[in-house]
């Protein structure tokens, strides 16, 4: 069934009529602003009986002098029959968090009689009209979050349909349970020596990071044994002797939850070799394909040809014979991957680590040129210039699940 156009138009009426009467703009009229629009329109001239005052004598349901938004459209309502919307003054602002990955229900408190159809809003964009699987507003009012990611932190507000006056504000904070990672896993060490250990730490909102040995925390007190350094990245261990041996945690906290991880420092007088923190390559991406270099003898490792065919496809990986390679930036995910932009191709690579071989390719929009990976949400967000000069209008997609083994696509955030 239709809207009564009628209906429509004298609610639109009332919110013009208070916010006229509400000189001062604070949300409230009391009687000294209705007795400056009696005079500023002349309005004695109608009546010499009734004046606009007398509305606070008989519509202020409070009884505290002075008629708030729900007051004046009561008032009216009696007349006009119009939808009454309310809001408890408390819930105006509601405030609640959530975890990367979660999904979310928002409930609008906004209410009426009839109860009115409710409109949720992020920067003044209709949610319902975005056509979003991950953002989904429901018959009921309620608006629904699915997977929702760092992108979805802010404020969220909804009003009735046909009543924005009436507004309340949601503000979602997103936050991501700790990584930490720790160097070296395992060292050894003489008596006497200096140890260190370095913890690398990301999360939302950014953990405190404390230290830890054999579950207990380090006496921090004794500054000629213990050095922390970096806001807790970094420890270091002076004059060390057998009772130092030991299992050594870094741990990061933070609203999400609690992370740990581990680095054995073994004392003795024979320490046998510490291993290398990790096997390294060195990617190099020039006309004809891909070299992969061993860095500390220089020597190499692999080719990846411009002219093979990529794996599960009929594609080259830049073209036949005489084509030469088009390269943008790439990047290390995970130390699993490496993603690299093929700007004339409108595409990403994605180059497994260990198979050394494409193993997957992202069809993004025009000319992506840059790469940034985030690796607490597993994300790789790409930066699409759109033409071939760095000007106009420009997009970002997102590769989501970017260090797992699937096959990816590219999301608007």
């Amino acid at each position: 069934m239709g809207q009564d156009p009628r209906a429509s138009g004298k609610e639109y009426l009332v919110a013009t009529m208070y916010r006229m009467y509400d000189l001062n703009n604070n949300g409230i009229v009391d009687g000294d602003e209705l007795d400056q629009v009696a005079d500023q329109e002349h309005l004695s001239q109608l009546s010499q009986i009734c004046n606009l005052r007398d509305m606070i004598t008989y519509d202020d349901a409070d009884k505290d002098g002075q008629l708030a938004r729900n007051e004046f459209y009561a008032a009216f309502s009696k007349l006009y029959s119009l939808s009454v919307v309310s809001l408890d003054k408390a819930l105006e602002v509601n405030h609640l968090s959530a975890r990367v990955g979660d999904n979310v229900e928002i409930k609008c408190d906004v209410s009426g009689t009839p109860p009115p159809p409710i409109v949720w809003r992020r920067n003044t964009a209709d949610l319902s009209s975005l056509g979003e699987d991950e953002v989904r507003v429901f018959t009921d009012g309620s608006l629904y979050l699915t997977r929702i990611q760092l992108v979805h932190a802010g404020n969220y507000t909804c009003h009735a349909q046909r009543n924005r006056d009436v507004t309340q504000t949601h503000v979602l904070t997103v936050h991501t349970i700790p990584e930490v990672k720790v160097t070296p896993r395992i060292q050894s060490r003489r008596p006497g020596e200096e140890a260190a250990m370095f913890c690398h730490v990301i999360g939302e909102p950014f953990p405190k990071v404390e230290w830890l040995k054999n579950d207990e925390p380090l006496k921090l007190d004794f500054p000629h044994k213990y050095s922390i350094i970096g806001n807790g990245t970094e420890l270091r261990l002076h004059n060390i002797g057998y009772a130092d041996t030991g299992a050594y945690m870094c741990q990061a906290t933070n609203v999400g939850g609690v992370t740990r991880d581990i680095s054995s420092l073994i004392v003795q007088e024979e320490p046998t070799p510490t291993a290398p923190n990790e096997e390294r390559r060195f990617f190099s991406f020039h006309d004809w394909g891909v070299s992969v270099y061993e860095p500390t003898a220089c020597r190499l490792y692999h080719q990846i040809q411009s002219t093979d065919i990529i794996p599960g496809t009929q594609e080259y990986v830049c073209g036949d014979k005489g084509v030469n390679c088009s390269w943008g930036q790439a990047i290390n995910v995970a130390n699993r991957y490496v993603y690299v932009s093929q700007p004339l191709k409108d595409r990403v690579l994605v180059i497994s680590k260990i198979q050394m071989v494409v193993v997957d390719v992202v069809v993004t929009d025009k000319n992506p040129v840059a790469l940034h990976y985030v690796p607490h949400l597993d994300q790789v967000w790409v930066l699409n210039w759109r033409s071939d000069r760095d000007q106009g209008v420009k997009t970002i997609q997102v590769i989501r699940d970017a260090a797992q083994k699937r096959k990816h696509h590219t999301v608007h955030p």
